[in-house]
């Protein structure tokens, strides 16, 4: 496997990196920019990433009986393996 760009530098240590993209959730998108841990062993590149959306910007509902109790604020974690 050929290994493109920028994941030719990166080592079996998890470094740190500002990853940006499009989210689409429910239909919407909107440009994000998260941090990332990303790792390299081989020809896998493995990705790690928590950051935090708010719900009303996705048009995610949340309903009217708990509505006081959440916070709009959902959190999202993403762990990808690239082969």
């Amino acid at each position: 496997m050929k290994i493109p760009g920028k994941f030719k530098n990166l080592t079996e240590d998890y470094k740190d990196y500002t990853i940006k993209g499009k989210l689409e959730v429910h239909g919407k998108s909107k440009d994000i920019s998260a941090s990332a841990k990303i790792t390299r062993s081989g020809s896998r590149v493995t990705l790690i990433s928590d950051f935090e959306i708010n719900a009303s910007d996705f048009n995610i509902p949340i309903p009217a009986l708990i509505k006081y109790k959440l916070d709009n604020k959902v959190k999202i974690q993403i762990i990808a393996v690239l082969k």
